[in-house]
């Protein structure tokens, strides 16, 4: 586990002119969303939806990953409790997460993902809350819920039939491929993908069109967007997350996670 400081925080915010830069800053661990982690973006946010004089925002992962998703350290933490405090100790977790993208989704700004390295799990969802997504000719979608017996959480099974449309989403919810960047883009899961090495300068760049613009124009886009399916997206992760809450109490689920810990392949009979 990383012991951030407030010299070295697990989140990080730069301004740049209007256009603020958010960076999931804990790259030994592949940006997990552990508690600590998910606690400052949260935070971070926070701090974005009180800016009146922002007009976008660019999220991205430290070093290798954008983010791998859950952590199994507070997975393993929410499993060696008695069943009552298991589940509720999940949904703390699931309600963590469920803040942080509603407030990307609700957002008076948009957010542009630059999705560096692999996205999985709920880093993948934290990816599909943004307005638009960036990739790099080596990045990878994974849903990979699947990899610890586990159902979706973040939304991502309310963002995917919106994105690919519902026939693609049931093959993809159902086998849960790892998609390549360009894969990625057919399916309307990403919007731009970069020449290898420029991923940062794609984000920039789009990020740089819609500061061009006047405020009132960006935020009341956003505002009208979003306003459809707010509502409706806070509703589907409530049922989401209790069926990721009661999937922790599977064996299926302790199996994969302890095996994980290992470095060990989870299967399942």
């Amino acid at each position: 586990m990383t012991n951030n400081t407030a010299d070295n925080p697990a989140v990080l915010l730069e301004r740049r002119g209007s256009i603020a830069y958010v960076t999931l800053n804990q790259p030994e661990n592949r940006n997990t969303l552990s508690r600590h982690l998910a606690t400052e973006l949260r935070e971070v946010l926070n701090r974005l939806h009180e800016d009146d004089t922002l007009k976008a925002a660019v999220l991205t992962g430290a070093g290798q990953d954008f983010s791998l998703g859950g952590s199994y350290d507070d997975f393993a933490e929410g499993m060696s409790r008695e069943k009552e405090e298991s589940l509720a100790y999940s949904r703390d977790l699931a309600r963590l997460l469920e803040d942080i993208i509603l407030r990307i989704v609700a957002a008076p700004i948009p957010f542009i993902a630059a999705i560096n390295g692999q996205a999985a799990g709920a880093g993948m969802s934290l990816a599909l809350a943004c307005d638009l997504r960036v990739a790099e000719p080596r990045t990878k979608l994974n849903i990979a819920y699947g990899m610890i017996g586990a159902s979706t959480d973040g939304g991502m099974s309310w963002f995917l039939p919106r994105y690919a449309g519902f026939s693609a989403a049931t093959e993809l919810l159902y086998t849960q491929p790892v998609l390549r960047a360009a894969r990625a883009q057919e399916l309307s899961l990403v919007h731009r993908v970069s020449e290898p090495g420029e991923l940062n300068a794609c984000a920039e760049q789009l990020a740089d069109q819609i500061a061009g613009s006047a405020s009132h124009t960006v935020r009341a886009a956003k505002s009208m967007l979003a306003a459809r399916y707010v509502v409706e997206l806070e509703e589907h992760m409530h049922a989401e997350h209790e069926f990721f809450a009661r999937g922790v109490l599977t064996e299926d689920f302790r199996n994969a996670v302890h095996a994980m810990q290992r470095g060990e392949i989870p299967s399942f009979d």
